[in-house]
């Protein structure tokens, strides 16, 4: 048992704030104690189908041990540095409350008490008082925050001997709480429920908005964040893809769906990520570190280069037709980025290739995509062949449609990599 501050060996005092209750017959309180004490006497109710009958309620999935031992190291982490000497601990994990119910329906009434007995409005809402909590009653079920606590607990587990300020400053930590009486543990299931379907978290394309918008103004916590998650290349990249789509010279002007917009040609976080992402990384690995232009910099002139060339190649898909053709939505995208890191990739391994291409010249990409790009043949679903710009043609009329799963977009990519290798490579060889 760990060191604690408490009345006996077996309970402990809690100062609570009476709430609206958030279900009929389930009283709810707010506090805030020392966490070492409530985890100590709390359980996660794990749903275990063997196990499960009406006198086992569990419900909860296990928390993913990567998400868990992100948390731990979150508070292994210090905010400032050097450490220790500023004794600062990252605690932003304990952002929101954690969730308790106790399974015992009468307890408010028995061992919630006014804090001061003067208060003629004990018992509504608003009333501060204070429950006797003896691990007799059984154990806090954690109704929700089972990766933070479990998280916090491992960080202070882990520091005990090896770097006791720390193991002084996590063991001190006071959370904050929801909790919840009542001895059915269908009520308590139900609360998770509620938890879990009205408070969804951040789509993929808000969390990054956020951090990339703070991050631009300087702001030395979501800087901070972005690194402890390994998002830079992420934001980078977002920020390319806002630059595209503000670019009146590219042909990915104003088709980048933002945050929080109608849906226009694609989402900002398919461009950043399955797009702009895996150029942006192949370019780092090949830059030479003494490069006097930006990976970022660098990444929009490939980038454009390469789509003004497949403009030129098939101008029908694009201007004012580009709702008849899905060249630039996201799955056809994709291909072509597969496509395009593996000229890249070929032209600089391969012995037989006999033309130089420079990757920021459009001219140089139409020469080498011209011919195997308007040449090549595919059959749409109805088994009709259509050739060059026509296979992009949105409905049954055209057979890109048919490239939509994963594997299926790589399939596409190795196909158009075989025309262009056809007519480029190949043939050098005869």
């Amino acid at each position: 048992m760990s060191e604690r501050n408490i009345k006996d060996d077996l309970g402990f005092d809690l100062k609570l704030m009476k709430t609206e209750d958030v279900s009929e017959g389930v009283e709810s309180y707010i506090g805030v104690h020392n966490f070492l004490e409530i985890y100590e006497n709390s359980i996660t109710p794990i749903f275990n189908f063997a196990e499960h009958d009406a006198e086992n309620v569990n419900y909860q999935r296990r928390k993913p041990a990567a998400i868990t031992n992100l948390i731990k190291q979150r508070f292994l982490s210090s905010r400032d540095e050097p450490y220790p000497k500023n004794k600062i601990v990252d605690k932003r994990a304990l952002i929101d409350n954690v969730n308790l119910n106790i399974r015992q329906a009468s307890l408010s009434k028995k061992l919630i008490k006014p804090y001061n007995d003067n208060d003629k409005d004990f018992g509504e809402t608003g009333s501060i008082c204070t429950f006797s909590y003896h691990e007799n009653l059984g154990p806090f079920y954690i109704v929700d925050g089972q990766g933070r606590m479990k998280g916090l607990a491992e960080a202070i587990e882990s520091c005990k001997r090896e770097d006791p300020t720390r193991y002084e400053l996590l063991k001190n930590i006071q959370i904050k709480f929801t909790l919840t009486f009542t001895a059915d543990a269908y009520d308590e299931a139900f609360i998770f429920y509620l938890l879990n379907k009205y408070s969804k978290p951040l789509p993929v394309d808000a969390a990054l908005r956020i951090l990339y918008n703070g991050s631009r103004y300087n702001d030395d916590k979501y800087k901070e964040e972005i690194e402890l998650t390994n998002k830079s290349d992420s934001i980078e990249c977002m920020e390319l893809s806002d630059k595209l789509n503000e670019d009146t010279n590219s042909v990915w002007y104003k088709k980048i769906t933002q945050y929080n917009e109608d849906n226009k040609t694609i989402k900002n976080v398919t461009m950043s990520k399955e797009i702009l992402q895996p150029l942006y990384k192949y370019i780092s690995n090949k830059q030479d570190p003494d490069s006097s232009v930006s990976i970022g910099d660098l990444t929009i002139k490939y980038f454009n280069a390469y789509w003004d060339a497949i403009r030129d190649i098939y101008p029908p898909c694009f201007g004012k037709n580009l709702k008849n053709y899905n060249i630039q939505q996201a799955s056809s995208a994709e291909v072509m980025t597969i496509l395009m890191l593996r000229i890249l990739k070929e032209c600089k391994d391969n012995e037989n290739i006999t033309f130089n291409l420079n990757p920021q010249d459009s001219s140089n990409w139409k020469e080498i995509l011209q011919t195997p790009l308007e040449n090549y043949i595919d059959y749409n679903k109805e088994s009709l062949p259509v050739k060059g710009f026509k296979f992009w043609t949105v409905g049954k009329v055209g057979a890109s449609g048919k490239y939509t799963n994963k594997s299926a977009k790589k399939e596409l990519a190795n196909n158009l990599y075989k025309a262009f290798f056809d007519v480029n490579i190949n043939k050098n060889k005869r």
